[in-house]
């Protein structure tokens, strides 16, 4: 399971940290899909920092829910693709 630990929480400007990069990358792709004003991820040491990802919207909780809710989406339909494949 994924540890997400919110740094920074109001409503125009959320900053967690998120163990898995990958998540963090396919989240910031999906909000830049999205209405925000920013969408950001930052990298420090992987040894010793876990990435962070910075948004700043309107309402930046919602938007960073959309995100995750289409990332899900994006999984299902790519799950979805697989087994279709591997029926073949």
């Amino acid at each position: 399971m994924v540890d997400i630990k919110v740094i920074e929480n109001e409503k125009d400007k959320v900053r967690v940290e998120v163990d898995d990069l990958t998540l963090v990358s396919l989240l910031n792709e999906n909000l830049w899909q999205g209405k925000v004003d920013y969408a950001a991820w930052k990298r420090g040491h992987p040894l010793l920092e876990k990435p962070t990802l910075l948004v700043g919207a309107k309402d930046a909780k919602k938007s960073i829910v959309e995100a995750a809710e289409q990332v899900s989406e994006d999984a299902k339909a790519l799950k979805k693709k697989f087994i279709s494949a591997m029926k073949d």
